[in-house]
């Protein structure tokens, strides 16, 4: 089931999922709810919950991701993602984050270099993962896509590793 509710600059969309249950019904597996604010003209903050049921037909929280994306007139933009989950006592956790920076190289083309940040030992977060995606449109409109992937730990100088 979904639905979708707009107010002024804010929307919310639900999804919920239902699965056969014991009894020949349906029972609810999983739930989002996902609220969108525009926060103005070049600015938006999403945040998702998604919900679990237990064995008691009880709603529990498994995940929050908060989103902010910015835009510039230029056609950059920025995406920062951070996603949670509740510890042991229910406590949300940043379990990643993801930070994508976009600039258009020319009009046909953008690149886009995105990391993602882990928890680390003492968890702080710190680079794991690097993706350089650089997307060209040709003059028939279709898109070649490159993208390169580094999954080693930056180096001392904030160089990553080859």
């Amino acid at each position: 089931m979904e639905s979708h509710t707009k107010s002024g600059d804010r929307s919310v969309d639900k999804q919920r999922i239902e699965v056969p249950g014991p009894n020949g019904g349906y029972q609810t597996d999983s739930e989002t709810e996902k609220e969108t604010v525009q926060v103005n003209a070049t600015t938006t903050r999403t945040v998702a919950r998604s919900y679990r049921w237990d064995v008691n037909g009880h709603r529990y929280l498994v995940q929050v991701t908060e989103e902010e994306a910015r835009t510039s007139a230029s056609g950059d933009a920025q995406v920062v993602r951070t996603t949670s989950n509740p510890d042991a006592n229910g406590k949300l956790q940043v379990t990643q984050r993801e930070v994508a920076d976009t600039v258009k190289t020319n009009p046909n083309s953008q690149e886009t270099k995105t990391t993602l940040y882990t928890p680390d030992g003492n968890g702080r977060l710190t680079p794991s993962q690097q993706t350089q995606e650089l997307r060209k449109r040709a003059d028939d409109q279709t898109v070649e896509v490159r993208r390169r992937r580094s999954g080693k730990l930056p180096t001392e100088a904030g160089k990553w590793a080859k």
